[in-house]
């Protein structure tokens, strides 16, 4: 049996002046839980328990300090007690919206939850803080795997780029509509321009006269498809004509 003081009586029955229907509160799609001003768990409703994985024994008379929430930062830190949403709400008497937090539930799983707080008040001051969660830990974890994703994404272009720069064939980059972003630092002593000179300019001028319609029909089927092989001749700064075996490719 849970003892409640004299300000978490006066909660419950604001709580039940508010849901005059059980089936309202618990009809509620987000997780909804009241606190009373000691910390201590009064009420919530069935999509709280849910989400928690408690039953309502184990959930009333709960507080934010006890360990078994395991709960944690974004980036994996413990989550003390005096920093959950509802307690910082009731110590500073300001509402939080959108804290992430993961707690482990009964099972052994890690559930993430985005959670806001409220005061809850009457007239003789504060009674009591509710908080409001959703589970968002689908989203979180695609948030991860797209963040390594981009990660290893950074690692291949930086190990292409190393690759790149000591090749002694030319290597250019171009943007979507053709003009060089980067070259090789080998064009140089092959083409006679500096890479910082060919920046910006259109790849296709490097081209003989003779492949440009070829080389620009290749680019077009690049960005379609990926990458495809086609053999150029190039001009270097003098006018004269050097054979590139051209590798043209949508990405490392």
């Amino acid at each position: 049996m849970v003892i409640m003081d004299p300000a978490a009586q006066r909660l419950t029955l604001e709580l039940d002046k508010v849901f005059t229907s059980r089936t309202f509160l618990d009809s509620l799609s987000e997780g909804v839980v009241f606190q009373g001003a000691d910390g201590a768990i009064v009420d919530g409703n069935e999509k709280a328990l849910e989400l928690l994985g408690l039953s309502r024994d184990q959930f009333l008379g709960r507080t934010s300090y006890d360990p078994a929430w395991g709960a944690v930062h974004e980036d994996g830190t413990p989550f003390s007690g005096e920093d959950h949403p509802a307690m910082v709400t009731l110590r500073t008497e300001k509402s939080l919206s959108d804290v992430i937090m993961g707690v482990d539930t009964p099972d052994g799983k890690r559930r993430w939850l985005s959670i806001n707080s409220h005061l809850i008040t009457d007239e003789h001051g504060v009674i009591g803080v509710s908080t409001a969660f959703i589970d968002v830990t689908r989203s979180r974890l695609a948030a991860v795997e797209a963040n390594r994703a981009h990660e290893a994404l950074e690692v291949s272009e930086r190990h292409y780029r190393l690759l790149a720069e000591s090749a002694t064939d030319i290597v250019i980059e171009t943007d979507h509509v053709g003009l060089i972003t980067w070259s090789s630092p080998s064009v140089e002593r092959i083409l006679g321009w500096t890479p910082e000179e060919l920046t910006g300019t259109n790849a296709l001028s490097l081209v003989a006269d003779e492949d440009v319609a070829a080389a620009s029909a290749t680019r077009t089927r690049v960005m379609r498809d990926h990458a495809r092989f086609h053999r150029d001749s190039v001009q270097d700064e003098d006018g004269s004509r050097t054979l590139d075996d051209g590798r043209q490719s949508t990405g490392p």
